[in-house]
């Protein structure tokens, strides 16, 4: 993976404006440090390729996606979105950064 491709943004196009925290909310952290079986919420994707193939994916900003699992060695993370099941790389995962979400 390219340093640009690790770069994040904060939306999802370049013409949407930022979105704002709370006030005293944690920043956010990559998806990869997430423990399994949590729902989060995805703050920004990784730029160029990744991100457009993520994207294709429905994995966005403002998504809520819940993490399976997260293989030891550098292996992929499952996660669970919509229902499905979707594998995305280790580095990937990496520059992925989420936030907490309130359990319903």
């Amino acid at each position: 993976m390219t340093d640009s491709e690790t770069e994040t943004l904060s939306t999802s196009t370049a013409s949407a404006p930022p979105q704002r925290r709370q006030e005293g909310t944690p920043p956010p952290f990559p998806l990869r440090e997430v423990p399994n079986g949590q729902r989060v919420r995805i703050v920004s994707l990784p730029r160029g390729e990744s991100g457009a193939r993520l994207e294709a994916l429905g994995i966005r900003p403002g998504k809520i996606v819940t993490k399976l699992s997260g293989m030891p060695f550098s292996g992929p993370v499952a996660l669970e979105l919509d229902g499905r099941q979707i594998a995305v790389g280790h580095g990937v995962s990496r520059a992925i950064l989420v936030e907490e979400v309130p359990e319903p």
